[in-house]
């Protein structure tokens, strides 16, 4: 899905999510393949929502971004 968006993990990383700072990957850096494979093990690692409408991605709480892709 990623892919077809034309988005990388970092495009929808939850950098906030307690998951992420307790994984310490606020502290070291790791390669696309590497967050790709640790969301799949831990999905809050995910921004949510993620919403695709008409090949438009709304990532995260954006309610104007939101409203807009689904006019």
């Amino acid at each position: 899905m990623l892919k077809s968006l034309k988005l990388t993990p970092r495009d929808v990383v939850a950098t906030k999510s307690p998951a992420y700072k307790k994984m310490g990957l606020d502290q070291r850096a790791v390669s696309d393949d590497e967050l790709l494979a640790l969301m799949i093990q831990e999905p809050r690692l995910i921004r949510r929502p993620l919403v695709v409408v008409d090949g438009n991605p709304v990532i995260g709480f954006d309610k104007e971004k939101l409203a807009r892709v689904l006019k």
